[in-house]
C-alpha cells in the first residue's frame, strides 16, 4: 500500500462485514482497528445522514434526542419532514410479524415509570382507541377537546362528559351547558318524541333549567311553553 495512492487500489466490496482493518496511530504508533471497533460506543456527529437501508438500534433504553423545544422559535425545532417535494408528511408506526396492534404514547415522566400518559392505538381488530393512561402511581386525568383557543369537551375520570362546561356535573352522564344554544334533534321519529315526553323508567331523565322549552318543528324553533 506504501506505493500505492488510495484512489488506485481496488474498490471494496459493499456493505462492509465490520470485521475489516484500518490503520490508525495510537500513543504514536501504526496500529490497527476493526471497522465495528471505529465507532462502537462512540458518540458520532455528523451533519446529514442519508441511509439507504433500515435504521436498527440494539440494546435497551435507547432515545432520539435533539432540540424539540427551541426557545429561538419554532423553525429551529426538530421535525420529520418528508423528502417529497411539495407533499404531505405522513408518520406510520406499524407492528411487527403477526401483531396487529401499535400505538403513540405521550408520558408525563421522563422516567416511564411513575405518571400520567395519553395513547393513540390501534388494538388489533378490537377499537381504535385513545385513552388516558398511568405507570406505577400516576394519577389518572380527564380528557379534554379544544378548539377556537378553548376547551370545548371534557370526559372526566368517572366518565362523565360535559360540552361546555369543564365540571361536568356528577350526577348526570351527559352534561351540556350553554347559555345561547340547545341540543338539537331534528331527525327523531314520532315514537322517539313520545319516549322523550313521556320516558319509560330508568330512560331518560331531564334537568331544565332555562326559562322557555322549545321544539324545532323543521322549519324553525316554537316556543311550546314558558317553564
Amino acid at each position: 500500500m506504501a506505493d500505492k495512492k488510495i484512489s488506485a487500489l481496488t474498490a471494496a466490496t459493499t456493505p462492509l462485514a465490520g470485521t475489516e482493518v484500518l490503520p490508525i496511530v495510537q500513543g504514536g504508533a501504526t496500529v490497527k482497528v476493526s471497522v465495528d471497533n471505529l465507532t462502537t460506543g462512540k458518540n458520532v456527529t455528523v451533519g446529514s445522514l442519508t441511509d439507504a437501508g433500515n435504521l436498527t438500534f440494539t440494546g435497551t433504553g435507547n432515545r432520539i434526542t435533539g432540540d424539540f423545544t427551541s426557545s429561538g422559535g419554532f423553525a429551529n425545532r426538530v421535525a420529520f419532514q418528508t423528502s417529497t417535494a411539495n407533499s404531505s408528511t405522513n408518520i406510520e408506526v406499524i407492528p411487527n410479524g403477526t401483531s396487529v396492534s401499535s400505538a403513540i404514547n405521550l408520558e408525563s415522566d421522563p422516567a416511564l415509570t411513575n405518571g400520567t400518559f395519553f395513547q393513540v392505538a390501534i388494538n388489533g381488530g378490537v377499537d381504535a382507541r385513545m385513552a388516558s393512561n398511568i405507570r406505577g402511581t400516576g394519577t389518572y386525568l380527564p380528557m379534554t377537546f379544544y378548539t377556537g383557543g378553548s376547551e370545548q369537551v371534557r370526559i372526566d375520570t368517572s366518565g362523565n362528559v360535559g360540552i361546555g362546561t369543564s365540571s361536568p356535573n356528577a350526577s348526570a352522564i351527559l352534561d351540556v351547558q350553554s347559555t345561547t344554544k340547545g341540543v338539537r334533534m331534528p331527525n327523531m321519529t314520532t315514537t322517539q318524541k313520545n319516549a322523550i315526553a313521556s320516558p319509560a323508567a330508568g330512560l331518560m331523565v331531564f334537568d331544565i333549567t332555562l326559562s322557555k322549552l322549545c321544539v324545532y318543528s323543521g322549519l324553525a324553533w316554537e316556543t311550546v311553553t314558558s317553564i
